[in-house]
């Protein structure tokens, strides 16, 4: 009963925590980071903003994910 008891706890809170909106994944994505005082709140990430706003403007202009990936851009 008590291992039952806790699951049921633990989900509770993860579907509480859900509503709130804050981040339940494990690694943070790349191009976000972490807030130190809330884990569950995520902001961009200065130093790898550059790099994932290139990839999507690539991507935006029709660029495919092979060419993105490999760096064979004109």
């Amino acid at each position: 009963m008590y291992i039952r008891d806790i699951s049921k706890k633990v989900l509770a809170d993860w579907m509480a925590r859900s509503r709130q909106g804050k981040f339940l994944g494990g690694p943070t994505p790349y191009g976000l980071m972490r807030v130190l005082t809330d884990h569950g709140h995520l902001i961009i990430d200065p130093e790898t903003a550059p790099a994932v706003k290139l990839v999507f403007d690539l991507a935006l202009s029709g660029y495919g994910t092979m060419k993105i990936a490999k760096g064979s851009l004109p």
